[in-house]
């Protein structure tokens, strides 16, 4: 920038992007740049060092912590203003593409691949950061741009996490060569070669898809009770609805809480009827009297010879 350009800027320009360009001609860490060097408000340059893939340190306090800080400093000085930040302060090109892909900022993402030298540059498993937050679209901008930090343990993480709608796109993306073969090897349970769909997307909603594939049975009943313990009611009556088992601990919680008509929902889904013993004792615990009257004429209903269901609870 020429000096008359520079004085144009400056007198036109608002207070803030004064400072942008009056900052851009200086070194070491600027004035907006201090908060990214507080520990106490920001996280600390080690933590933004660790990169391994599936980090425990990215815990949901760090992003959002860093989002606190961040998003008001993205809104204040632009995209632009990520390259003067990263000559002062290298570290930020992991909080910054990591902010991306956890909070779903798409432009800033395309930004840092057209803008800022490729997201091949920036440290980190970053599809696997993708994965782990359970966002799609970022994943498949990151694989469109190369493997970049794609691990075998992808599958085992979305498994613990209960994400069907990440696990249906694992299932039929196009894997990087031989990564399949490494999966089936190292997990023979979870091997889904075969699945693959490159130029037509599942005709399948999520379930009806993943319920068709014989590994996945195998987590159906964990997730199942995921999702209840997290509340996703609505989840669980999907599976439901596609043929998945309830078992005796997604019934008792819906009994122990009070909700009658998702007990009536799971209970003719029952993996075993043994569990209506525990679902009883769970709503007389919980003083949940209409359901443990509505359990109690159910099974009687179900007894071959209509004998009275309580008289054989502690059997």
């Amino acid at each position: 920038m020429s000096a008359t350009s520079l004085f144009h800027s400056v007198l036109t320009g608002t207070p803030s992007h004064i400072m942008d360009v009056i900052t851009s001609y200086q070194h070491g860490i600027l004035q907006d740049m201090f908060p990214f060097v507080n520990a106490s408000i920001f996280p600390s340059k080690s933590i933004w060092a660790e990169t391994k893939p599936h980090n425990p340190a990215r815990t949901a306090e760090i992003r959002r912590q860093t989002k606190g800080v961040l998003a008001p400093w993205l809104q204040a000085h632009g995209h632009a203003r990520l390259h003067k930040l990263f000559c002062c302060l290298p570290f930020m090109r992991a909080a910054i593409v990591e902010y991306a892909i956890w909070w779903n900022d798409l432009p800033l993402l395309c930004y840092l691949d057209v803008s800022c030298g490729g997201l091949s540059t920036f440290p980190g498993q970053l599809a696997d950061i993708a994965v782990d937050v359970g966002n799609v679209k970022e994943l498949q901008f990151i694989l469109e741009r190369g493997a970049l930090g794609l691990s075998d343990a992808a599958i085992r993480v979305t498994i613990d996490s209960s994400n069907v709608v990440m696990m249906h796109h694992l299932i039929h993306m196009p894997w990087p060569d031989g990564r399949l073969d490494a999966i089936a090897a190292a997990v023979p349970c979870y091997d889904f070669r075969g699945h693959t769909l490159h130029d037509s997307p599942c005709p399948l909603d999520d379930l009806q898809c993943l319920v068709r594939i014989p590994w996945f049975t195998f987590e159906m009943g964990k997730w199942m009770n995921d999702a209840a313990v997290a509340g996703r009611w609505g989840l669980v009556l999907n599976m439901v609805q596609v043929g998945v088992p309830v078992d005796e601990y997604t019934l008792v919680l819906a009994a122990r809480i009070g909700r009658l008509g998702l007990v009536q929902q799971l209970v003719p889904a029952l993996a075993s009827s043994c569990a209506l013993v525990r679902a009883f004792d769970a709503a007389v615990e919980a003083y949940n009297w209409e359901i443990a009257k509505w359990v109690s004429e159910y099974v009687t209903q179900l007894n071959a010879s209509n004998q009275p269901f309580i008289p054989f609870l502690n059997q």
